[in-house]
């Protein structure tokens, strides 16, 4: 049943005007909202977690190829500071059984680089033979 507006309702709601407005205001959190929050903190901590370990793997790895670059470079600046490196360079020997000595030269240059008296085990020639035994 509807209920009568009296004249003297119906002036006060002339004089009343009322709207809707939004303002910034204290919520209390229902429980519900806390395990929400709870359950988006747990999983906004995992994310940085995985974020982290992932940067922890990516920064290693890029050290690891700047050290690589740091030997490299390193290691050509040795080399051009020095102008020379070892290397294991085909070599021929040479005994020369008449004046006693074994001469090793570089087959790239021909240059001798070394010279020594042939030990007494390396004065027993080796005769070639058809049939060695036990061949």
């Amino acid at each position: 049943m509807a209920k009568k507006v009296t004249a003297e309702q119906e002036v006060i709601n002339l004089i009343i005007i009322t709207s809707k407005t939004k303002c910034h205001l204290k919520y209390v959190f229902t429980e519900r909202d806390m395990l929400d929050l709870a359950q988006d903190m747990a999983r906004a901590i995992s994310e940085q977690h995985e974020a982290e370990d992932e940067l922890k793997t990516i920064s290693t790895q890029i050290k690891g190829k700047v050290a690589l670059a740091v030997g490299a470079a390193n290691s050509a600046a040795s080399k051009i500071r020095a102008g020379y490196e070892f290397r294991n360079i085909e070599c021929e020997i040479s005994k020369d059984f008449t004046e006693g000595m074994v001469t090793t030269r570089r087959i790239d240059t021909g240059e001798i680089v070394d010279t020594r008296p042939i030990a007494a085990e390396e004065r027993q020639a080796e005769l070639p033979l058809a049939d060695k035994p036990g061949a």
